[in-house]
């Protein structure tokens, strides 16, 4: 096999990007507790099966022991932020909240050192350097996230295009990465089956792949991106013209629509009257809607005349109770002095009265005169001068008497005169509560009368503006004007698909030789009976195998097609990095002996290299349950062997314990 890989170019570069080593940590402050070396060529990730015939459930098959977390870690490393990604690191951080993982990579001959943490976003760092223990001994040389931004602009900066040209998108290295590094779970189903179920980011799941593999390879040309960004405007053109058209053409069916909607809810008789009147005796919609609004005009008319006669009603009784209220006021103000004026004399003759009487009451001895009070002067001259000789004292009381008689017929008086009055006042104030809810009734009645107005107005200028523009002369220019634009826009896009039917018909220099790199490494793997062929604007299969009948060569369809990508970027420029990472692909499908002639084609394109006097020029990373070939089991080209029975040769060196069990478990 070593024999036909002459077509296998003279490397004219490095890659631009290789992975050195991947280390692991459960805390950063001591050494990693795994370490997996990676080399430029074949790299070999092995899942040992187990021996024992009774392991069951993640032991068996090999799963579950860290092949797919593994690659899962170098994207991470890498800058993917995908959903695949986060789950795995979230379970990392539950199982080691102080770890992280750190990559060793070279990007354009240069070394980078990356580490991310678990759980502390903020601790990610990139330095330059070479080994593990440069990581902590320098400063960040950039912060991380300018660094994974920066990928971009280092990596795709020879693709044909840095833009989508239909959508003007910009290529990023994020949707570079989902093509290196497919996820395991996408099952090679297809060959731009990258990630499965989350898209990678582009706008145009279907179309855009196929030009960013294009742009990639560099295999869309300036003049292909051109047209097609041209194609793009004039396909934007052309819908925005069409719907003006169909505007213009639906713009009179709308408006009768609408006329017709709005005369149904006002009027449904007013449906089916003619536009116009044939004769001078015939009814007609522009009459009624006269009509109409004639008759709204003269309710209108009426409810002002009512209004304003219940405005005169009110004024009416505001006149006649503006006195009444102020009479109220008056005797009120009467009465309450009267009350005051018979609770002052009130007081004065129960003083008195008091007096006497307690004097009178008198029985024991004066302390002050040590007498008994009949025999106390004073006490008796005071009871005298209450009692006759007192005429002045006795007036008073008489007078007293009948002031608090008399004011007491006035209070009696007032209180009558005041409830007749607020009588009279609430009566009043009745009145004027049942006019405002008639005055309430009459707005509602004017606002509805007005809508209606306005409703009929409106109609009748819709009505005015479908008449004017139905078969008008300028209507009709204007739907000739926009028909021309949009014949315009076909014949643009007409004359810009011819040249881009030819450019995609033909494959140039650079499709060719890719072409030809498929059909070398067909007949390599699968004799000369069978044939692979390149279709660049496929959106399903950009590479084919001839043979037919079976998921297999779909498979290896696939897996070719990737390889050639990988051995075209050697000796041509291009955006393609040089590296593939190739997640357990489907061997069970493939078949044993094929799945090991497959594995040993990759080892015999390292090979042929090797004989050239450079260092490979590529990086092939695969993982696998299936033994690799006898020569390979035990070379330097597998750079890990993993084993399900062993905990310690599990990739984290123990089985995750993910949330749900701890929750279970808990």
């Amino acid at each position: 096999m070593d024999d036909n890989f002459a077509w296998l170019e003279q490397p004219t570069h490095e890659p631009a990007l290789y992975l050195k080593r991947l280390a692991i940590y459960d805390d950063p402050k001591k050494v990693p507790f795994r370490e997996v070396p990676f080399r430029r060529g074949l790299n070999i990730v092995w899942a040992i099966e187990p021996t024992h015939a009774q392991a069951q459930g993640w032991r068996a098959a090999g799963h579950g022991v860290g092949k797919t977390s593994l690659c899962l870690l170098l994207r991470y490393c890498l800058g993917d932020e995908s959903p695949n990604t986060t789950k795995l690191r979230k379970e990392l951080a539950s199982n080691f909240p102080k770890g992280g993982v750190a990559l060793i990579v070279d990007i354009q001959g240069q070394s980078h050192i990356v580490y991310r943490s678990f759980k502390y976003r903020n601790s990610d760092r990139v330095v330059h350097g070479e080994t593990l223990t440069e990581l902590w001994s320098h400063e960040p040389a950039i912060d991380a996230t300018d660094f994974f931004d920066s990928l971009t602009p280092t990596l795709l900066h020879n693709a044909s295009c840095a833009r989508v040209p239909e959508t003007d998108q910009p290529l990023e290295w994020r949707h570079l990465l989902a093509w290196l590094a497919r996820d395991q779970e996408a099952r090679f189903k297809s060959f731009y089956a990258w990630r499965e179920g989350e898209g990678i980011g582009l706008s145009r799941s279907r179309q855009d792949p196929p030009i960013l593999l294009r742009s990639v390879l560099g295999l869309m040309s300036s003049e292909e991106g051109k047209l097609l960004r041209q194609l793009a405007s004039a396909k934007q053109a052309l819908e925005a013209t069409t719907q003006d058209t169909q505007t213009l053409l639906r713009e009179s069916d709308l408006i009768k629509a609408r006329i017709e909607a709005e005369l149904r809810d006002l009027d449904p008789q007013l449906v089916d009257l003619p536009l116009h009147a044939p004769d001078l005796f015939s009814p007609s919609l522009m009459a009624a809607l006269g009509e109409k609004d004639a008759e709204l005009n003269a309710s209108l008319e009426e409810w002002q005349n009512r209004y304003r006669t219940q405005e005169e009603e009110r004024q009416e009784i505001f006149r006649s109770l503006h006195p009444l209220e102020e009479e109220y006021h008056r005797i009120d103000q009467r009465l309450k002095r009267a009350e005051a004026a018979r609770a002052r004399n009130e007081k004065e003759f129960s003083r008195l009265t008091s007096e006497l009487d307690r004097l009178k009451a008198l029985g024991s001895d004066c302390q002050e005169a040590c007498i008994p009070f009949k025999e106390c002067t004073h006490v008796q001259d005071r009871i005298q001068k209450l009692e006759l000789p007192n005429i002045q004292d006795s007036l008073k009381k008489r007078a007293l008497q009948a002031q608090m008689e008399e004011v007491g017929q006035y209070v009696d008086r007032y209180q009558r005169a005041l409830a007749s009055k607020h009588d009279d006042i609430n009566l009043y104030k009745q009145k004027n509560k049942a006019l405002d809810s008639k005055q309430n009734q009459q707005l509602r009645i004017r606002d509805t009368i007005i809508e209606r107005a306005a409703r009929f107005m409106n109609l009748r200028a819709e009505l005015e503006r479908w008449e004017s523009t139905q078969g008008s002369e300028y209507r009709r220019q204007l739907v000739q004007t926009a028909a021309q634009h949009e014949q315009q826009h076909r014949n643009d896009i007409a004359r810009l698909e011819l040249p881009l039917q030819k450019i995609r018909q033909s494959l140039n220099s650079h499709e060719k030789k890719l072409e030809s790199i498929m059909q070398c490494l067909t007949e390599c793997l699968l004799g000369d009976d069978f044939f692979g062929s390149l279709e660049p604007q496929s959106d399903e299969r950009p590479f084919g195998i001839s043979a037919h009948g079976g998921e297999a060569y779909r498979v290896l369809e696939i897996l070719l097609g990737d390889l050639s990508c990988l051995f075209y970027s050697v000796g041509n420029t291009s955006a393609f990095p040089g590296i593939l990472i190739h997640d357990c692909p489907r061997e069970a499908d493939m078949g044993p002996k094929l799945y090991e002639e497959y594995v040993t084609l990759v080892a015999a394109a390292e090979r042929h290299c090797e004989k050239l006097g450079n260092e490979v020029p590529f990086q092939y990373i695969i993982t696998t349950t299936t033994p690799p070939p006898e020569a390979l089991s035990d070379s330097e080209k597998v750079v890990l062997k993993l084993h399900p029975e062993v905990d310690k040769e599990l990739l984290f060196r123990q089985k995750l314990v993910v949330e749900e069990q701890r929750t279970t478990t808990g």
